[in-house]
């Protein structure tokens, strides 16, 4: 019988243990809840999440990690996104869907009137064309630079080493990239 005792009360702990830490972890009466619709908005216009530790880096050109990414998509507006019920790709800070060359190889964005920064500066054409020359500039060493390699260019430069590769061959892929996305 005592033999019997003495390995229940390890067991036991453990359960004690690990009910202590689910209700810890799950939510309790009284806290915001999920899918609540415009009564649930915060009225001061914060977004609180749990995201269990600081991420290493919120460089849209730079992150690595999923939990990277998912602060960024928070913070940063895409030209596109995707509606939620259909899966389709539908404007975000594009004014309208693109317009798509003949050849299908050229995508011309407009962006909505009145974008801002946080810090009320607006948002211009040139400040996307910053991020995507960012991206696939192999300096940054962006781990998801691929995600760039759909427009001409891309891969050709970043794929180049900018330690060991001729100055003027890095500038001429640079140059070649940079003329497609006018």
């Amino acid at each position: 019988m005592s033999q019997t005792r003495s390995r229940i009360w390890p067991l036991l702990s453990l359960m004690t243990l690990v009910g202590l830490i689910v209700s810890a972890c799950t939510q309790q009466g009284g806290g915001p809840t999920t899918g609540g619709g415009a009564e649930a908005a915060d009225p001061n216009g914060e977004l609180v999440t749990n995201m269990v530790s600081e991420p290493d880096n919120i460089d849209p050109q730079k992150e690595s990690f999923l939990q990277e990414i998912g602060v960024t998509m928070r913070v940063y507006e895409a030209l596109m996104t995707f509606d939620l019920k259909t899966g389709k790709p539908i404007p975000a800070a594009a004014k309208d869907q693109p317009k798509v060359s003949a050849d299908g190889k050229t995508y011309t964005y407009t962006l909505k009137d009145g974008l801002k920064y946080s810090d009320g500066k607006a948002i211009k054409a040139d400040d996307f064309k910053y991020a995507w020359t960012r991206l696939c500039d192999p300096a940054t060493a962006g781990e998801y630079a691929f995600t760039g390699y759909v427009v001409v260019g891309c891969e050709a430069w970043n794929s180049m080493d900018p330690k060991k590769d001729d100055p003027a061959k890095l500038a001429a892929a640079k140059k070649t990239f940079q003329d497609s996305i006018r």
